[in-house]
């Protein structure tokens, strides 16, 4: 015999209710940071975003992708190195459509093979005169003593080359690696060390192109502000030793307006997938309103200023390679996807959602508390072992659209286990007082 809502121990099957709901809440707060526990909320956000896909910001911005696919790839020799004279001329072409910036996704600490090609690339870097932004990225490696060392950069003579260009920025492509392979996370900044030992916070591409496109007044200022904090927040040293503070920082930094915490929890620095990998012969094309993907040969084999450019016009424009020798395709929740895809969806993740929050633990068991307390009422109302079954699942299949809708806003909080729970023991219950 169940109570009704007015029954005495309708009371009590609430406090049971919450008791049960809210400990099982609070215990997965707890165990978060546990590797087991990590991994099944992984599954659960990347299960969230192959659904969420096709959920694209409609103010989010525009991307295209310069690629050296496989064909272009083996069109130019099959070289270990991209001759830098093609990979000048990707540049080039890529400025002339007016884009909003340029990427270049390429190690560039490693010289070409012809020293004329280099120095004219040099050159053109040295004298850029704008307006288009170029990023380039600053390689650095692990310390061999110390793995939580600051990384080490490689010597780049094309960033001395440009130092005193107000146009070319320098940052880090550098992305976590989870155990089984796959790229879920991107990272805010990169303790690292110059060549002659002096402390660096190299700050991601991702945060240099937001603000770039988004940023109101001087964006190198911006920048150094950025890492004046970081470092003050979370300072670190070159010396060979490692250091860590007891409690990660919940400082943020201003990224073009928006409050990017300094070091993210795991799930805070989850990256939202969009755009999946479509490669195939030709031109491909993936949401082509925000994304178009074409490959680099038939600009390398054209005379400048024959091939139209006007589909790079107000993008973000990332000039790479998805060439199998090249070793830059990674796993993700949405398959693999080359180096350039991986940097077209952690900025566009930042930008159309910032980081994933994580609400604190009192926000989560009110609502707890609210989805158990309609339960309860439903449980009392249907008493009958089948309403029971119908009202649980009813309330559970409600809260999935609010997961959703904090999902499209960058809230990811795991409601359905608690509630389940608190449905299951409500049925085996039923079942005992038969």
């Amino acid at each position: 015999m169940s109570a009704s809502a007015g029954h005495p121990s309708f009371g009590r099957d609430v406090l049971i209710n919450l008791a049960l709901g809210l400990g099982i809440a609070v215990l997965l707060f707890a165990i978060r940071d546990l590797p087991r526990f990590k991994d099944v909320e992984d599954a659960s956000l990347d299960w969230f975003i192959q659904i969420r896909q096709a959920d694209i910001d409609e103010n989010a911005p525009s991307f295209a992708i310069i690629d050296i696919d496989e064909r272009t790839y083996r069109a130019i020799g099959q070289p270990y190195y991209t001759p830098r004279r093609h990979l000048l001329k990707l540049i080039r072409f890529a400025l002339s459509g007016e884009p909003e910036a340029v990427i270049l996704d390429f190690d560039l600490s490693r010289p070409g093979a012809e020293p004329e090609e280099e120095a004219a690339l040099a050159e053109f870097l040295r004298t850029y005169p704008g307006p288009v932004p170029i990023i380039a990225i600053q390689p650095v490696i692990r310390s061999l003593t110390d793995p939580g060392a600051p990384r080490i950069h490689r010597t780049v003579a094309l960033r001395a080359a440009t130092s005193d260009n107000p146009f070319v920025y320098w940052g880090s492509a550098l992305v976590t690696v989870d155990d089984d392979f796959t790229v879920r996370r991107w990272r805010v900044w990169e303790k690292s060390c110059t060549p002659d030992g002096r402390p660096e916070v190299l700050m991601p591409i991702q945060i240099i192109a937001a603000m770039l496109m988004e940023q109101e007044g001087p964006v190198h200022a911006a920048l150094e502000e950025a890492k004046a904090k970081i470092f003050s927040a979370a300072p670190f040293e070159c010396s060979g030793k490692s250091t860590t503070r007891s409690q990660p920082t919940r400082e943020t930094i201003d990224v073009a307006g928006r409050q990017v915490l300094i070091q993210p929890s795991w799930t805070e620095s989850r990256i939202f997938y969009a755009f999946p990998w479509g490669a195939a012969s030709g031109e491909t094309y993936v949401n082509a309103r925000h994304l178009v993907i074409r490959p680099a040969l038939a600009i390398l084999e054209s005379e400048p200023g024959t091939v139209a450019n006007d589909w790079l016009r107000d993008r973000l424009v990332v000039v790479s390679g998805s060439y199998d020798e090249g070793g830059d395709v990674h796993r993700t929740p949405l398959g693999e996807m080359p180096g350039s895809l991986v940097i077209v969806n952690s900025t566009y993740s930042l930008m159309s959602r910032g980081q994933v929050i994580e609400p604190p633990l009192w926000q989560t068991l009110v609502f707890h508390s609210m989805a158990i307390f309609v339960m309860s009422i439903l449980f009392a109302r249907f008493s009958s072992f089948w309403g029971m079954v119908l009202s649980g699942a009813l309330v559970i299949i409600a809260v999935i659209p609010l997961t959703f809708y904090g999902y499209n806003h960058g809230v990811w909080v795991n409601f359905t286990l608690p509630l389940t729970a608190v449905w299951w023991q409500r049925i085996i219950r039923g079942l005992y007082e038969k």
